[in-house]
């Protein structure tokens, strides 16, 4: 099930069942690589103010671009308190060589399909992670 037209994980909105769905053909569970999916749901949603689409991006955001990234998991890096509502962070793309480098320490796990983001002292996903990144 998912939920739709609310900014709890637990309340709100509409919830509507999912009919199927489909990981990239090409996803390596060890190294992320397409990590993302395809959810068909069992019926249609009805746009609201609180129910919209968003298109998909035509192309990469730029290093230094503005971006966000919203999921359930904590803000802060070492913090172990989940919130029952949407969080978000403003973070910076970066380029995914400084991302592979010691400052950031990812090294070869950074590979040429990927997108980096990154805040100082902030963190989006302990606890939620796979959540968007728009820019």
């Amino acid at each position: 099930r998912i939920r739709a037209g609310s900014s709890y994980w637990n309340s709100g909105g509409v919830v509507v069942s999912v009919a199927a769905f489909r990981n990239h053909e090409g996803y390596n569970r060890g190294t992320y690589l397409n990590d993302i999916a395809i959810i068909k749901l069992s019926s249609s949603l009805s746009f609201s103010s609180n129910v919209r689409s968003i298109g998909l991006a035509t192309s990469t955001p730029g290093n230094g671009a503005s971006a966000s990234v919203s999921g359930w998991g904590t803000q802060k890096s070492g913090s172990n308190t989940l919130p029952s509502q949407l969080q978000y962070i403003n973070v910076s793309i970066v380029d995914r060589s400084k991302c592979a480098s010691s400052s950031y320490g990812y090294g070869s796990a950074i590979k040429s399909g990927m997108v980096c983001a990154a805040a100082s002292g902030k963190d989006s996903c302990q606890g939620d992670s796979g959540g968007p990144l728009v820019s």
